[in-house]
């Protein structure tokens, strides 16, 4: 399709059907994992807003009879910037984060962005955006998916990194502080484990999968499933500009409070927190 971006299969050698399918998935829980889902397609009636831990953040989640558990989400887009592998400085420059500036497809976040308005309830969701200068001069907004700050190396402690209050980030019960305790520092052995926490920090182990072989315009015949996405093998680098990638996070809700000069209406803000990034193209 030339002329579509990020689509155009000359320029990124990539195979149109299994991306687009991979873009228009919504929940197959029959074929493929339960607890994945694309809030670009999905009904508003499979979430509900959950709470964990004593947490006043609501994050979106699967209502079972057990209670609410977390659903991880995922959106397709160009890479603008990536601190994944290799965190980058957050604030004045004393805490770190691993973040994606992630350029969504065209009408895919505004439909992700519906769809979590109506599971938490919101009639305005603010949502905060990062820009990035391009080599031309060009400023472009990107969605920022991060962790929650930790303290940086040169701060002298990173073992007790505390959660930026109001940010709607929820540890899990065994780490009330964000702590990145041994037991903690790869979430990525499954997506059992990915989902344990609505938000890890820049001192737990996020990982970046390889799946441009799945991708290939004369790749292989294996379709792409999320169930094993584990199982692929890691990059020891960031991504860069204009790959493409698909990124894994929870969704979860923080009151404006002192951001709402940010916000025009919005009571409500959206937080991104990153659980995992696959590549899927290269130009």
């Amino acid at each position: 399709m030339p002329g579509e971006g990020i689509m155009d299969q000359a320029h990124y050698q990539v195979h149109r059907k299994k991306l687009l399918d991979l873009i228009l998935y919504a929940y197959d829980p029959k074929n493929d994992s339960p607890i994945v889902v694309n809030p670009a397609r999905i009904s508003p009636t499979l979430l509900v807003a959950g709470s964990f831990y004593g947490s006043t953040a609501k994050v979106a989640a699967f209502q079972t009879p057990s209670g609410p558990q977390r659903a991880i989400c995922y959106s397709v887009g160009a890479v603008f910037a990536c601190s994944v592998y290799q965190p980058t400085s957050f604030a004045r420059g004393d805490r770190q984060v691993k973040q994606i500036l992630l350029g969504p497809l065209r009408g895919e976040n505004e439909r992700a962005l519906g769809l979590l308005g109506n599971v938490f309830d919101c009639s305005s969701l603010g949502i905060n955006t990062f820009g990035v200068t391009a080599g031309n001069g060009e400023k472009i907004q990107g969605l920022s998916i991060r962790t929650y700050p930790s303290p940086s190396a040169s701060s002298g402690n990173v073992t007790t990194a505390r959660m930026l209050p109001g940010m709607g980030f929820t540890p899990s019960k065994g780490a009330r502080t964000g702590s990145s305790g041994s037991g903690d520092s790869r979430p990525s052995r499954s997506l059992l484990d990915m989902r344990d926490k609505t938000a890890w920090g820049s001192n737990d182990d996020i990982a970046i999968w390889d799946a441009r072989h799945l991708f290939a315009a004369r790749g292989l015949k294996e379709v792409f499933k999320h169930d094993k996405v584990t199982s692929l093998k890691r990059l020891e680098r960031d991504l860069e500009f204009g790959e493409i990638a698909m990124v894994y996070y929870s969704a979860s809700t923080y009151p404006v409070g002192a951001e709402k000069n940010n916000f025009t209406s919005a009571v409500q803000a959206l937080s991104l927190n990153l659980y995992g990034v696959v590549l899927l193209a290269s130009p």
